[in-house]
């Protein structure tokens, strides 16, 4: 399948809460390829739960460096 970049995010003020996303490239240490998944607040965490119910916690010291895709087919 074939994605087209649509945004970024590069720090936590410009994340989509709630928002079903397909990104690629890193969050703190860890880095997704292609990712579908939903940014959330838990309390006083963010989180970004992917597809497959797994969650990365974020914090305003995580380095996010994200591009937000789209697909190109139906």
């Amino acid at each position: 399948m074939l994605y087209k970049k649509v945004g970024t995010i590069d720090s936590i003020s410009e994340i989509p809460f709630d928002e079903s996303l397909i990104v690629t490239g890193r969050i703190g240490n860890g880095w997704t390829w292609r990712m579908p998944g939903v940014f959330k607040k838990q309390g006083n965490k963010i989180v970004f739960r992917n597809m497959y119910e797994m969650s990365t916690e974020i914090d305003e010291n995580t380095k996010i460096g994200l591009n937000i895709l789209e697909s190109t087919m139906s």
